[in-house]
């Protein structure tokens, strides 16, 4: 369904991509002034653990490059630019929490901010019922997750952050994107979990930093969910 938004390739398309290289190639820099931030705030130590590899760079760079060019393909402005900063905090959300394992509550405001502006633009002023309905069967699936995992372990297994970084993104989708968000954040998590048990970096009880799967969830709906219904906003 989403081929026929990226074809045919169009100037506007091109630029947006561009834009989304040259932004891509900042992205850990952005991260690692967070880093310093927090790590400060919290009295923790920033040390060459929490640098990035060089090639990190050309990873966000590429992949921004190709998001803003699905961005541009299905929306327009104003609720591209919308589209496109959150992104942006996806890739930067995930960085921060590969290195310090912490979601900024920052990040968190401004996703929700600008979830609830992406939501009455492109939907309405309507969609914000589904924003609840949504908000609350995470709140649900993850609870009951949650309990069943304290059970077990005798912890719940899923930050603060990361709770409230779901939240948020069921806000911003709705319904039913909060549908697609659990499917993409479901599909990443058993990708992250098989690869880290191949590596051996995973082992049966293992914390790992659940923002990069949490991002690909959002990132996800945001694309394959809202395009058949914002066909106003297609380039």
């Amino acid at each position: 369904m989403l081929l026929s938004y990226l074809l045919p390739v169009t100037m506007p398309k091109i630029i947006i991509s561009i834009i989304g290289l040259i932004i891509g190639f900042s992205m850990p820099v952005v991260a690692t002034l967070v880093n310093k931030y927090k790590l400060n705030k919290y009295d923790r130590e920033y040390d060459e653990d929490h640098e990035y590899k060089g090639y990190t760079s050309f990873v966000t760079a590429v992949l921004l490059f190709f998001l803003f060019y699905i961005a541009a393909a299905i929306y327009k402005m104003p609720v591209l630019l919308i589209v496109m900063i959150m992104l942006m905090l996806a890739v930067i959300g995930t960085l921060v929490d590969m290195k310090i394992r912490l979601i900024p509550n920052e990040l968190v405001l401004i996703i929700l901010i600008l979830g609830i502006a992406f939501r009455i633009l492109s939907v309405g002023f309507a969609s914000l019922k589904g924003s609840l309905i949504a908000l609350v069967l995470v709140i649900v699936i993850f609870g009951i997750t949650a309990g069943i995992t304290y059970m077990i372990r005798g912890s719940v297994g899923v930050g603060a952050g990361d709770f409230k970084l779901m939240s948020v993104i069921a806000i911003a989708v709705g319904i039913p994107g909060v549908v697609y968000f659990l499917i993409g954040l479901s599909v990443a998590l058993v990708v992250y979990v098989i690869y880290g048990t191949l590596t051996k970096r995973l082992t049966l009880g293992s914390a790992f930093p659940m923002c990069g799967p949490i991002m690909v969830g959002f990132v996800y709906s945001l694309f394959y969910q809202m395009a058949p219904f914002l066909g106003t906003f297609g380039q």
